[in-house]
């Protein structure tokens, strides 16, 4: 999958602007993260979202929000939503940090399923390192809409000593 996305970048490089994958597909905007949008505060938060919203006070007392079981595509990720003081929900983060395994095949259904949702990304990140013993990844995705920027990100840093796997995708409020 690895050699699929250098492809895939290489191409991409050569033939800017990107083409449309799938074709025909426009997104003109998307206005927050699943039922919930930006600036919505806790309680409107569990109104959107009902049971799947968990609440967790902190030490210094401020209410933190998560959903557990959010997928992508087939793949299920718990999701921190993040408030900005008074502003409400800014930013829902989805993903569940490193791991000590290689997550290629959940990184590709990821992206395929964040391009046929949303379309085309407008940024494209790609760097790929490796050697006889080692490779590292770096790929990310970024959707731009009037509301929302949806960064996607791939992060696979393999040693002899260990493997280290980050897979995140951010939504994020587009402040004008």
């Amino acid at each position: 999958m690895v050699a699929r996305r250098a492809v895939l970048a290489g191409i991409a490089a050569a033939l800017l602007p990107l083409p449309a994958w799938p074709q025909g597909l426009q997104v003109t905007d998307v206005a927050g993260w699943e039922g919930a949008r930006w600036g919505m505060l806790g309680d409107e938060l569990q109104k959107a979202l009902g049971p799947r919203l968990r609440t967790e006070v902190n030490a210094i007392g401020i209410a933190q929000y998560f959903v557990d079981d959010y997928k992508v595509g087939a793949v299920a990720f718990p999701v921190q939503l993040q408030m900005n003081g008074r502003s409400g929900l800014v930013r829902a983060l989805v993903g569940s940090g490193f791991t000590a395994t290689a997550r290629d095949a959940e990184a590709d259904a990821v992206e395929a399923a964040l391009r046929r949702q949303y379309g085309t990304p407008g940024v494209l990140v790609d760097v790929h390192r490796a050697d006889a013993t080692s490779r590292r990844v770096e790929w990310k995705l970024e959707w731009n809409f009037p509301s929302t920027i949806i960064t996607f990100y791939h992060y696979l840093d393999v040693t002899p000593q260990a493997v280290a796997d980050s897979l995140t995708v951010r939504f994020e409020y587009n402040r004008p």
